[in-house]
């Protein structure tokens, strides 16, 4: 969508196709984010490119200075390059990941995982993968990680360690315990229960559930009125859990 972002934020995006590159930085999102945050934006599709040396994610390809900031973020697209991450290709410096999660196919011929492709130093914080990819959480990387989890049957190289210093990747047992793991104390709690199985029952971010197109049930009808001849009636109908139903259809 951009090739290359040098400051500022990109927020609130949905993008779904196909980004096809022979460049060295290539994402969905951004290509390259010199600086700056890119915030409640979400992939579908595919990310391919094809050049020699590729930097390509499903967000973001590349990072530039010190300081980015990959917030609330997911990919759904399969992504190929040499260093493929589901939300950032490469960055061999510090920058900060949370609040994200990949479900994506992740293809990387050099470094390959869920989240990140490489990121050397910086933050993993909150983030989770159940996409099939070579590493679960990040290919090489010394940052600090504080709840990320991934799914092991989905991840080719689980029992190996990926390469750098960074520790303490979680392996997911189910749904509701990822969920709860998301949203512990200290986090932003940003993810919420995926209660129209959008994501197969995993977590889905906040912003996803105020922003989808949704049918909800009609679970009663209250008739409101007396009942007499010549009396108006009207027909109440509420959804599940309390909330406002859709494709409401009145037969009497």
């Amino acid at each position: 969508l951009f090739g290359i972002v040098n400051t500022g934020t990109v927020k609130n995006l949905r993008v779904e196709g196909a980004v096809s590159s022979t460049a060295n930085y290539t994402g969905g999102i951004v290509g390259k984010l010199q600086t700056g945050r890119i915030e409640n934006c979400s992939m579908s599709g595919s990310v391919e490119s094809t050049g020699r040396t590729s930097y390509t994610g499903g967000i973001v390809g590349g990072i530039g200075t010190t300081g980015a900031v990959v917030t609330a973020c997911c990919n759904g697209a399969e992504v190929t390059g040499s260093h493929a991450g589901g939300i950032l290709g490469y960055y061999s410096n510090t920058a900060a990941i949370e609040n994200c999660y990949n479900t994506g196919t992740i293809n990387g011929t050099t470094r390959s995982a869920g989240i990140a492709g490489q990121l050397s130093k910086g933050s993993f914080s909150y983030c989770y993968s159940i996409g099939q990819s070579t590493h679960g959480i990040c290919g090489f990387s010394n940052a600090t990680v504080t709840n990320c989890y991934y799914l092991a049957e989905n991840t080719k190289d689980a029992e190996s360690a990926p390469g750098g210093t960074a520790a303490g990747y979680g392996v997911i047992t189910d749904p509701a315990a990822l969920l709860q793991d998301l949203n512990a104390e200290g986090s932003q709690n940003r993810f919420r229960e995926d209660k129209y199985n959008s994501n197969n029952g995993y977590p889905v971010l906040d912003w996803q559930l105020s922003s989808a197109i949704v049918s909800i049930p009609v679970t009663v009808v209250a008739i409101l009125g007396d009942v007499s001849t010549g009396a108006v009636l009207t027909a109440q109908p509420a959804g599940a859990e309390g909330e406002t139903a859709t494709n409401v259809q009145y037969q009497w």
